[in-house]
This record gives structure tokens, C-alpha cells and sequence, in this order.
């Protein structure tokens, strides 16, 4: 019968071979003899370490064979260590490229020309790849990271993704975030199904761990780029926007210019014009009856055949002709538009045999300048005189608290019939009437407030002597109103910052910095890199 000696002896050579069934069969062996006798300290240590490999013998093997890799390694010269880290440094970057694959195929490879089957290489080229990381590390571990990032970053350079797609890269707000995390979520999911078949694990559980870690990772992505882009932003300079005062002067200068010019048109251009008039409206079937805002301007221009005009004339006839414009009647607006087109087509493009006299390239070029101008400032005064008239009209009802909804009812009217306005325009009436989804919300806390609200403001002083938690939601509703009303002001103030720039929002804020660019081209490839270590968490052993 062989002694215990001996029996530990054959579960080290057992152990080092890899033999997990004889090494349980002799750790267990040596278990029941060890009990039959009085035990020393050390022996009940090695029971104790045998007992670990009798449960686990796996782990136990494995954690043995990393301390003596490592070992091995530091007894190593400098110079060979260097040699040993660059060779694991690029065996854990090729895994970490290939998602495991790399070395089922060098295992496929290797079993061709070897007497081992396909699944002994295979062990013995992922022991190998384990004993890597074993001896490099953390160092080895951020190898195998970048080539799992790699994979999929090239991937989408060569446009490979789906991440942004079905145009969640241009929405805001929380749905597009949502809606562009679902995505790279998706596309975590393929990852970590890549990465545990490659790896031989749960492809279920690699592809849910993979679309938690994609979902995620463009969420942190995000919010990094988001956040770096404000602290940058808090450096940039406003762009000066001029203030109504201002366009007043440089419409007047504008039109002076035009003035100055001198430009007198030939019966010729005017005969033209006309022409251009008459069949453009004969096409439409023309009816003064039905177009009578039309009709005016068609009298005046007729009334001039045969003489010369000067530019303000003509200008003034624009100006009949666009007052003639009649909300509801479709087409005697589309008339009107057909003559303002035809006049500002002449001044735009006259010929030499149109113009007696002047300078009629520099008139038109002063009096578009003065009609862009002049437009900013009529919208301008069309907010201006609404909010007045909000202002009035809640000062005048109530206790003159709700001049939020007077405001939005007032501009509603203009939102109704935003001729003239441009888009941007139309966006910033748009919020300043619907409001945000929070400023809404504070608008209903607000009728809580007893500002405004007569019958609020009662019960709230009555029901305060009652119970003081009444008093608290009566001032919490006095606070949200604030906020809201606040904040309908700033959507008005918006908007009139957007009108007097000229129609473009962009106009009204700070062109975005060298860091700021940065870190929103690097939005995504943030949001992918997080996803792919991720799919490789989700799916290596």
C-alpha cells in the first residue's frame, strides 16, 4: 500500500499534467488517511490546501499554475523579459482582435501537421494565451482590451454599424439618446455573441451582457462628450446680436442708399414687368373679384405703362402689393407673390435698356439689404407688441398672475400665421407657445400658487390654519409658477434674439471651440469602445 509521501507525490506530477480526475481521486485518497492519524500544524495545512482542490480542482490548478508562470517570469533577465512581455503583449492583442477565434484557428491549423486532435491544441493554445495574461497582467489586460476595441472601431470606419443609423445621430434630447443606446446596445449584443462563441461560452448570456454594456457605454459615452463640450463652452464668446435700436438705423441707412442711387426705370421695364404679371396671373386664373388684395397692386402698376418709375416707386408698389396679402384667401396670396416675385426679379436683374439712369446693381443690393432688415424689425415689434398686449391683458384680470398663459395665447395667434418667419423662427414661437416638457409640468405645480388665483389663494390660507402642509404645497406652487413664467420669458427672449440676428439660431450662439468639436467627433467612438469592452467582459471566461 503506498504511503501518504508517496500518494503527494503522484498528486503533484498529477496536478502539474493537468489530470483533474486523478488529482481529486489521490487529494481524497490522502484526505481518509491523513484523518486516521494525529495531524501537525503543516499537515493540517496541506489538508486543508487539498481539501480546496478536492472541491475546486480546477481553480486550483490554475491559480498554481499563474504563480509559477509568474515566478518563472521574474527569474527571467531583463533583456529576455522584454522579449517574453512583447510576445504575450501581442498574443493578448490578437485575442482580443480575433474574439477568441485566432486561436481555434491556429488549433485547426497546428491539428493538421500534429499527432493532437483539434481539441488538445486548442487547450494547449488558450493555456497559452491564459499564461500571457498571467504573466503581463494589468499591462496584459489593457492589450487584450485595445484589440477588442479595435475590431469593431474599424469596423464602423468601414461603415459596418448600425449605431446612429435610421436618423438617431441627428435627434435630441432623451429620445434620441435612447433611441442611439438602443442601437449600440444592439450592436453590443452581436459583439458579446462574437466574443463568447469565440470563446466557447453562453452566447445568450455573452449577447444580453453585450447590449447592457453597448446600452450603457453610449449613455457614459455621452455624457462625457456632453460634459467635456460644456466645461469648454463655458470659455466661448457670445456673438454680438444687434439690438432692435440698432437694425432701426441700418434699415434707414439701407433704404438712404437705395435712394441715392438715383435708379430710374424705362417704360420698357415697366412694360415688362407687367407682361411677366399678366401671364403668370392668366396661368393661375386671374379674378380681381376673388383677389381684390391682388387686384390693387395689379391697378397701380397698369397705371404706369408708358412712363418711367423710379426705384422707390416700383419699391412702393411691392410694398401695395405685399399689404395685400389676406389670411385664408389662397389665391390672392399666391397672386400677390406672383407680382413681388416679378418686381423684385426687375430690380434684381435689370438690363442696360431698363434702367434711364443710376446705379441699378447697387440699388438693388442696398434696398434687399433694407427690405431684410425691415422685415427683422416688423417681426421683432409683432413679439414685442404681443407680449405687451399678454401683459396688459393679465394685469388687468385676476390678481395679474398669469401672464404665462396670456403670453402663449398671444403668440399663438402669430404661430398661426407665421408669414415672413423662418424656420428657426418658427421653432423658437413654437416652444415659446407649447413650452418644454418640464416647463410644463412646473406650469401645473404652478396652479397650486395663490397668485393669480383667487379661489387658490383662499383655500390656501384656510387650509394652512387647518394643516401647514397645505401652507407648504401653496408656496411649492407659488415657486413652480415662478419657474414657468421665468422660463416662458426666456423662450420670448429667445426668439427675439433669433429674429434680430437675422433668422438663424445658430447666429445667436457661440460657434463651438476646438475642444468642443473634438469631443463631439469623438461622441460615438467614446460610446463604441465602452461597448466593446463590454461584449469582451460579457463574453471571455
Amino acid at each position: 500500500m503506498a504511503s501518504i509521501d508517496e500518494l503527494s507525490n503522484a498528486l503533484i506530477n498529477a496536478d502539474k499534467a493537468g489530470d483533474v480526475d486523478a488529482a481529486r481521486a489521490l487529494a481524497a485518497e490522502i484526505q481518509r488517511m491523513r484523518a486516521q492519524q494525529p495531524l501537525s500544524a503543516e499537515s493540517r495545512a496541506l489538508a486543508a490546501d487539498l481539501s480546496s482542490m478536492t472541491q475546486n480542482p480546477g481553480e486550483a490548478i490554475a491559480s498554481q499554475r499563474a504563480e509559477t508562470n509568474r515566478a518563472q517570469y521574474e527569474q527571467l533577465p531583463e533583456w529576455k523579459k522584454a522579449i517574453v512581455a512583447a510576445g504575450d503583449t501581442a498574443d493578448l492583442l490578437a485575442n482580443g482582435v480575433t474574439f477568441g477565434f485566432g486561436n481555434k484557428a491556429a488549433a485547426a491549423g497546428r491539428a493538421l501537421f500534429t499527432d493532437k486532435t483539434y481539441d488538445q491544441e486548442l487547450l494547449k493554445m488558450r493555456e497559452r494565451t491564459q499564461d500571457s495574461r498571467d504573466r503581463a497582467g494589468s499591462a496584459g489586460v489593457a492589450s487584450e482590451v485595445v484589440g477588442s476595441v479595435a475590431a469593431p472601431v474599424a469596423a464602423a470606419g468601414k461603415g459596418l454599424t448600425i449605431a446612429g443609423r435610421l436618423g438617431t445621430a441627428g435627434m435630441k434630447g432623451a429620445t434620441g439618446l435612447a433611441a442611439r443606446s438602443g442601437l449600440m446596445g444592439l450592436e453590443g449584443a452581436g459583439y458579446g455573441s462574437l466574443t463568447a462563441l469565440g470563446n466557447d461560452q453562453d452566447v445568450s448570456t455573452g449577447a444580453g451582457l453585450g447590449f447592457v454594456g453597448g446600452a450603457a457605454g453610449n449613455v457614459i459615452g455621452e455624457g462625457i462628450s456632453a460634459g467635456v463640450s460644456k466645461i469648454a463652452g463655458l470659455f466661448n464668446k457670445k456673438p454680438s446680436v444687434p439690438n432692435i435700436d440698432d437694425l432701426a438705423a441700418l434699415k434707414d441707412a439701407a433704404y438712404k442708399r437705395a435712394d441715392n442711387a438715383g435708379v430710374v426705370y424705362t417704360p420698357k421695364a415697366v412694360a415688362k414687368v407687367n407682361t411677366n404679371i399678366v401671364n403668370d396671373l392668366t396661368d393661375m386664373g386671374y379674378d380681381p373679384a376673388l383677389m381684390p388684395g391682388a387686384a390693387v397692386a395689379v391697378k397701380r402698376l397698369q397705371d404706369l405703362e408708358g412712363q418711367n418709375v423710379t426705384l422707390t416707386g416700383l419699391d412702393t408698389i411691392r410694398k401695395i402689393a405685399s399689404n395685400g396679402f389676406i389670411p385664408g384667401n389662397k389665391a390672392n396670396n399666391a397672386a400677390v407673390s406672383k407680382i413681388v416675385n416679378s418686381i423684385d426679379d426687375m430690380i434684381d436683374n435689370a438690363g442696360a435698356d431698363d434702367i434711364l439712369v443710376g446705379n441699378g446693381a447697387g440699388a438693388a443690393g442696398a434696398l434687399k439689404e433694407a427690405r431684410s432688415l425691415a422685415s427683422r424689425v416688423a417681426k421683432h415689434s409683432k413679439v414685442e407688441q404681443a407680449v405687451n398686449r399678454a401683459d396688459l391683458q393679465a394685469s388687468s384680470t385676476g390678481s395679474g398672475g398669469n401672464v404665462d398663459n396670456a403670453t402663449r395665447q398671444k403668440l399663438r395667434k402669430i404661430l398661426e400665421n407665421p408669414r415672413g418667419f423662418s424656420v428657426d423662427e418658427r421653432a423658437a414661437l413654437e416652444t415659446a407657445v407649447r413650452g418644454t416638457t418640464g416647463q410644463n409640468a412646473l406650469r401645473l405645480a404652478g396652479k397650486l400658487s395663490p397668485s393669480g388665483n383667487g379661489l387658490m389663494a383662499a383655500l390656501g390660507v384656510g387650509g394652512a390654519m387647518v394643516n401647514p402642509a397645505v401652507g407648504a404645497a401653496s408656496l411649492g406652487g407659488m415657486g413652480a409658477k415662478a419657474i414657468a413664467d421665468a422660463l416662458t420669458r426666456k423662450n420670448v427672449g429667445t426668439l427675439q434674439n433669433i429674429i434680430l440676428a437675422g433668422g438663424d439660431a445658430s447666429a445667436t450662439k457661440a460657434a463651438p471651440n476646438l475642444v468642443q468639436r473634438l469631443s463631439e467627433s469623438k461622441r460615438e467612438a467614446i460610446a463604441r469602445a465602452l461597448m466593446a469592452i463590454g461584449a469582451r467582459e460579457a463574453g471571455t471566461p
